[in-house]
Protein backbone atom coordinates (compact mmCIF):
# COMPACT_ATOMS: atom_id res chain seq x y z
CA UNK A 1 0.00 0.00 0.00
CA UNK A 2 2.53 2.33 1.02
CA UNK A 3 4.47 1.85 -2.59
CA UNK A 4 1.49 2.32 -4.27
CA UNK A 5 0.55 5.74 -2.71
CA UNK A 6 4.29 6.85 -3.51
CA UNK A 7 4.00 6.25 -6.84
CA UNK A 8 0.64 7.11 -7.00
CA UNK A 9 1.65 10.72 -5.45
CA UNK A 10 4.61 10.79 -8.08
CA UNK A 11 2.24 10.55 -10.66
CA UNK A 12 -0.42 13.07 -9.51
CA UNK A 13 2.08 15.93 -8.70
CA UNK A 14 3.93 15.09 -12.22
CA UNK A 15 7.38 14.10 -10.72
CA UNK A 16 7.05 10.75 -12.36
CA UNK A 17 6.32 13.20 -15.73
CA UNK A 18 9.94 12.71 -17.16
CA UNK A 19 10.08 14.00 -20.52
CA UNK A 20 8.13 17.26 -19.37
CA UNK A 21 4.99 16.79 -21.71
CA UNK A 22 2.36 17.71 -18.86
CA UNK A 23 0.95 14.30 -19.19
CA UNK A 24 2.90 10.81 -16.88
CA UNK A 25 2.22 8.27 -19.51
CA UNK A 26 3.22 4.29 -19.06
CA UNK A 27 4.52 4.02 -22.56
CA UNK A 28 6.83 7.19 -22.37
CA UNK A 29 7.75 8.24 -19.17
CA UNK A 30 7.69 4.71 -17.94
CA UNK A 31 9.88 3.07 -20.57
CA UNK A 32 12.41 5.87 -20.18
CA UNK A 33 12.46 5.32 -16.44
CA UNK A 34 12.51 1.13 -16.75
CA UNK A 35 15.38 1.61 -19.62
CA UNK A 36 17.06 4.08 -17.23
CA UNK A 37 17.32 1.35 -14.52
CA UNK A 38 18.98 -0.74 -16.72
CA UNK A 39 22.15 1.10 -16.43
CA UNK A 40 24.65 1.31 -19.77
CA UNK A 41 22.05 -0.49 -21.80
CA UNK A 42 20.26 2.33 -22.70
CA UNK A 43 22.46 5.51 -22.99
CA UNK A 44 22.24 8.74 -25.01
CA UNK A 45 18.91 8.27 -27.13
CA UNK A 46 18.42 4.66 -26.19
CA UNK A 47 16.84 6.00 -23.49
CA UNK A 48 14.17 8.21 -25.46
CA UNK A 49 14.03 5.97 -28.09
CA UNK A 50 10.04 5.64 -29.61
CA UNK A 51 9.52 6.81 -25.87
CA UNK A 52 9.83 10.51 -26.33
CA UNK A 53 5.97 12.50 -27.33
CA UNK A 54 6.36 15.14 -29.50
CA UNK A 55 5.28 17.58 -26.67
CA UNK A 56 7.86 17.08 -24.52
CA UNK A 57 10.12 19.94 -23.20
CA UNK A 58 13.13 17.75 -22.14
CA UNK A 59 15.75 16.64 -24.33
CA UNK A 60 17.46 13.15 -24.28
CA UNK A 61 20.47 14.41 -22.17
CA UNK A 62 17.69 16.42 -19.60
CA UNK A 63 15.62 13.42 -19.30
CA UNK A 64 18.95 10.90 -18.17
CA UNK A 65 19.82 13.95 -15.87
CA UNK A 66 16.31 14.16 -14.47
CA UNK A 67 15.74 10.63 -13.86
CA UNK A 68 19.06 10.46 -12.26
CA UNK A 69 18.04 13.08 -10.05
CA UNK A 70 14.95 11.07 -8.89
CA UNK A 71 17.01 8.56 -7.66
CA UNK A 72 19.47 10.94 -5.84
CA UNK A 73 19.43 10.37 -2.08
CA UNK A 74 20.25 13.23 0.11
CA UNK A 75 22.38 11.73 3.04
CA UNK A 76 20.86 14.35 5.18
CA UNK A 77 17.36 13.85 4.65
Amino acid sequence: TEIHEYIQEGIDNKILDVDGDGTVGAFSDGFMILRKMFGDAFEGDALTNKAITDSATRETDEIHDYIASLTTIDPIA
